[in-house]
């Protein structure tokens, strides 16, 4: 029988997630495959599942959310159930795993904050040949 660690959370406590504000969310993908494009000189070029993903990211705000105050949790929560709906229906893959277990996210509480996070943002993939993740550096 596997036993399930339990992770700590990032969250930070007695904060209401459902306030408006700014969030930096990180999501990866199951086992950080390579499923939505490629970098091309620093740039993403997204293929046929990168902007579908991109697409239900972009709805989020026009869903059911507006309706009702949606914690954090729950909107991530949507956006990963129906992506990997979609995405595993495209690859007739029903029922695979698209995302890892839970995600990273940080409170933005500043002006200068959020100007650095969508900075970093902006030029991550730039760096993509430096990141360890890439697989030009496993040999």
């Amino acid at each position: 029988m596997k036993l399930r660690t339990r992770r700590r959370s990032t969250r930070l406590q007695n904060y209401d997630y459902s306030q408006p504000g700014a969030y930096f969310v990180t999501i990866c993908t199951y086992k950080k495959r390579f499923l939505f494009g490629q970098i091309v000189d620093g740039e993403v070029q997204l293929n046929k599942a990168g902007y579908l993903v991109q697409s239900i990211w972009e709805s989020l705000p026009q869903t059911r959310i507006q309706r009702r105050r949606m914690l954090l949790p729950k909107v991530i929560g949507y956006f990963k159930m129906n992506t990997a709906k979609r995405v595993n229906k495209m690859h007739d893959m029903q029922g695979a795993s698209l995302w890892q277990r839970n995600y990273y996210e940080h409170v933005i509480r500043s002006e200068d904050e959020l100007l650095r996070t969508r900075k970093y943002i902006l030029n991550n993939p730039a760096r993509w040949f430096e990141d360890p993740d890439n697989p030009i550096h496993t040999s």
